[in-house]
């Protein structure tokens, strides 16, 4: 009887022990002030023109976010059902050189617009945006 409620109570007092997935609000939240480059698209190395700079991407404590691919873009982010959405982004409209850049750039704001899963590794510093058959991963560079 003494172990059984030992272990009742173990398991009572250990049921609130587990770490839960941080939501991408928190995740958001972690990212404020963090600059990041891409890194791979779908796991392979972003292969892109040597004429144009590495894509990047910046979240600031206003909960808005910039970068650049081929044209620089800032505007507010949202959180919905664990979703992060960009749909009023502010862009350049400079015109891509490269025809990878061009696609990714405008699968990139799709995304944004429809609502992309984010992931942010500490230990690796690699931030993940993953919906509709692609992966985008940038590494930490501030």
């Amino acid at each position: 009887m003494k172990l059984f409620t030992l272990a009742a109570v173990c398991l009572i007092f250990c049921a609130g022990c587990g770490f839960p997935a941080p939501s991408a609000q928190n995740i958001l939240n972690e990212l404020n002030g963090r600059s990041f480059q891409l890194l791979t698209v779908n796991g392979a190395p972003s292969a892109l023109s040597a004429e144009e700079p590495a894509p990047t991407l910046t979240f600031s404590s206003e909960g808005a976010v910039a970068g650049h691919i081929c044209n620089s873009f800032n505007g507010a982010v949202q959180m919905k059902n664990n979703l992060m959405y960009a749909p009023e982004l502010a862009v350049t409209m400079r015109i891509c050189s490269d025809e990878q850049l061009n696609a990714l750039e405008t699968k990139f704001f799709q995304l944004l617009n429809c609502g992309v899963k984010i992931d942010f590794n500490r230990e690796s510093e690699i931030l993940i945006l993953e919906a509709d058959k692609i992966k985008l991963e940038y590494i930490l560079i501030n």
